[in-house]
């Protein structure tokens, strides 16, 4: 079975469920929360088995997007992300500050 079918099939989907409830829910780096589906939550592999039958739970954590993209090496892109979301909530708090004042 190819990678992209595997992500496809039932015994993804209770994997993915089981590694996410076992995690409580939540990044296990920054510990972003999710709701009981695990909305906005992804589950890596930390290794890829060759016969995904013998995929399990001792393999996979689970990660928000931006944990799960630096896994595999798309930190340059999150970098810029860091840095508008950085510029946002500079802008928010000056605003917070002049609505109190």
């Amino acid at each position: 079975m190819k990678y992209k079918e595997y992500i496809l099939s039932d015994d993804w989907q209770r994997l993915r469920i089981a590694a996410i409830k076992r995690d409580g829910y939540k990044c296990c780096c920054c510990n972003k929360q999710c709701d009981e589906n695990g909305a906005g939550l992804q589950v890596h592999h930390l290794r890829y088995p060759r016969d995904f039958k013998d995929d399990c739970l001792t393999n996979v954590i689970t990660l928000c997007k931006i944990h799960h993209a630096a896994r595999h090496g798309f930190k340059n892109q999150f970098r810029h992300i860091s840095k508008v979301i950085d510029i946002v909530l500079v802008n928010i708090e000056h605003d917070v500050h002049r609505i109190k004042s």
